[in-house]
């Protein structure tokens, strides 16, 4: 198991207990979030054919999230086309992180479990269409 996949799995076990014991629902969004990207990082470096000099370059020219879900939007396409609905769930989830972390907007528990369940979805999906 790499890394990526452990803080992934830290962070999804971070979200839903923030969620479930302290009810601080912006740090649930981004921690869902989080472990989504994580987890697709991992899939793009050991499955995808993409290296951390691709990865490096990207985020010095651009938006490194962007790059990576259309990277795995391409990837799932050819893996696995039923899974792709899905996973394109992965832009909803973006919009709340981004409400959470960068709004001058409240979130709430509505939130925080439409965060974290796509996330559970997202994550579900990547692990069993590449078998993390």
């Amino acid at each position: 198991m790499t890394e990526l996949i452990v803080k992934s799995n830290q962070n999804a076990r971070a979200s839903l207990h923030l969620f479930d014991n302290h009810k601080v629902y912006a740090p649930v969004i981004h921690c869902a979030y989080y472990s989504c990207v994580q987890r697709i990082l991992h899939i793009l470096l050991t499955l995808g054919g993409k290296t951390e000099q691709d990865i490096k370059g990207v985020s010095t020219r651009g938006s490194l999230h962007t790059f990576l879900i259309d990277e795995m939007r391409k990837l799932i396409q050819k893996q696995n086309p039923a899974s792709f609905k899905t996973f394109s769930k992965i832009s909803d989830l973006r919009t709340l992180r981004v409400k959470s972390d960068y709004l001058n907007v409240s979130v709430d528990y509505d939130d925080a479990d439409k965060a974290t369940r796509i996330a559970q979805q997202i994550n579900d999906t990547l692990d069993k269409t590449f078998k993390v």
